[in-house]
């Protein structure tokens, strides 16, 4: 018995288990979401998403990304090569028109990063840097063949300047895409040809006076003269779409301050794109900017010749429709951008700001900047249908009226037309060839007037005054 005392006094019986030790809870797995957050942040919700639910760590993530690039690098080399191949062609076929003289479009690449700017910041570029030679202080990717480009030479039809070609981004985070998104807003802007100039004024000659001609007899002299010329300068206006976000703001959005930031960018240029747009038509008359560059509206004047009138009648509820003449030969209307044809989307900068009441606080501001005017070519390179209105007036757009504004052209003066019209002015035409085909059943949406074609934009007014 004593014994059995000293043993339980010692531990216990050894025939009893020794109770388990306290272990530590195994840790749950992060939720996907909290996985993928840094993902999503750094590359965009699209690449983020990818890179996350492939398992990629963020240095391979970072990796595949770069690869993604060089990729489409070198893609765009390719195509560089097809566009020089195509301009030779274009060069040499150039021959059979009458010399223009043209200057080369700059050799800057159509969008530049600089270092620290863009997915990852500066950790990005710095390896970039590292990994392709000569690409000192940033990452350069060429989005357009800019050697290729000429203005006031024929080019073919990959190889015309376009507004696309215009824009010249800072920020990574504005994708190719998004620019042709905005471009397509304004179908008129996008079609007109494009000439370049390093400043803010743009000189060009116009054909004034033809030269007399005749027949003689043999050995019997006649007077001889000369054409005549006139210097035309236009002057090229400032467009401002720069923007600024107050920090506080910017920080909070799931994509960084920097997809922010570009989100804005892209809405700022697409609204700078329209304003030009509609500028191009209605100049310094509203709804156009009376800072800005005279328009299609002034050059053409009042009633007669180019103008012709559907006579509506009621105030402030007419709309017009233009006839444009816009060959590549940039003879008739087209679009001049200064800063070697460049608009300007600058980097992101933190700074303090004010506002009206001189109070301040911490904001990013990026600069949104380009030169541009339209030059209307001659007398010929335009006509206006006005005072269309269908609805109080019974007066609405026809083929017989766009028969007429066509009629105004020379013969020479009608191989690059196109019309442009408002939504309304397009219905109005849909209707009244249901109402004349032979079965009156509804027509198609027209596309077309005998080959031109027929273009509806957001930026002819339906709101007009009426054309005295």
């Amino acid at each position: 018995m004593a014994d059995k005392d000293k043993k339980n006094a010692a531990g216990g019986d050894a025939s009893e288990e020794a109770p388990t030790p306290a272990t530590t809870p195994t840790p749950a797995p992060p939720s996907y979401a909290e996985h993928a957050k840094p993902f999503l942040k750094a590359f965009g919700d699209d690449r983020g998403a990818k890179y996350a639910a492939k398992g990629l760590s963020m240095d391979e993530a970072r990796e595949a990304y770069i690869e993604e690039l060089e990729t489409s690098n070198a893609t765009l080399q390719a195509q560089r090569q097809d566009a020089d191949k195509l301009t030779a062609a274009a060069l040499a076929d150039a021959g059979s028109h009458e010399p223009v003289p043209f200057k080369a479009a700059p050799e800057t690449p159509a969008i530049v990063v600089p270092q620290g700017v863009g997915p990852l910041g500066g950790r990005f570029f710095r390896a970039m840097s590292n990994r392709k030679a000569g690409l000192a202080g940033g990452l350069t990717i060429v989005t357009r063949p800019a050697s290729t480009r000429r203005a006031g030479v024929p080019m073919m039809a990959d190889s015309n300047w376009s507004m696309a070609d215009m824009v010249t981004s800072a920020d990574a985070n504005l994708e190719p895409w998004e620019i042709d998104d905005l471009v397509q807003s304004v179908p008129f802007l996008a079609r007109l040809p494009v000439a370049t100039t390093d400043g803010n004024t743009y000189k060009y000659t116009k054909e004034t006076t033809a030269p007399t001609v005749g027949f003689r007899e043999v050995n019997a002299g006649r007077t001889h003269s000369k054409s005549g010329d006139t210097i035309v300068t236009a002057t090229l206006k400032l467009l401002d779409a720069s923007q600024r976000q107050d920090k506080a703001l910017a920080d909070q959005w799931p994509g960084g301050p920097m997809g922010w930031m570009s989100r804005e960018a892209a809405r700022h240029l697409k609204a700078a794109l329209f304003m030009l747009e509609q500028q191009v038509i209605y100049g310094v008359t509203s709804p156009g900017d009376s800072d800005g560059f005279v328009g299609m509206l002034a050059s053409l004047g009042t009633l007669g010749g180019q103008v012709i009138n559907a006579q509506g009648s009621t105030a402030d509820i007419q709309s017009s429709v233009y006839i444009v003449n816009a060959p590549f030969d940039l003879r008739g209307v087209h679009m001049v951008f200064g800063q070697d044809g460049r608009i300007n989307i600058g980097d992101v900068v933190e700074q303090e700001v004010s506002t009206t009441s001189s109070l301040h606080y911490t904001a990013y501001t990026q600069a949104i900047l380009g030169w541009a005017t339209v030059c209307i070519g001659g007398a010929y390179s335009m006509a206006r249908i006005c005072n269309l209105n269908d609805a109080t007036d019974s007066k609405p757009l026809t083929d017989d009226l766009l028969g007429e504004a066509v009629s105004s052209f020379p013969i020479d003066k009608r191989q690059n037309l196109m019309a442009i019209m408002s939504r309304r002015s397009m219905r109005e035409l849909r209707e009244s060839r249901t109402a004349t085909n032979a079965v009156g059943t509804p027509a198609p949406t027209p596309t077309d007037y005998e080959g031109m074609p027929l273009i509806v934009v957001e930026s002819i007014s339906n709101t007009e005054a009426v054309e005295a």
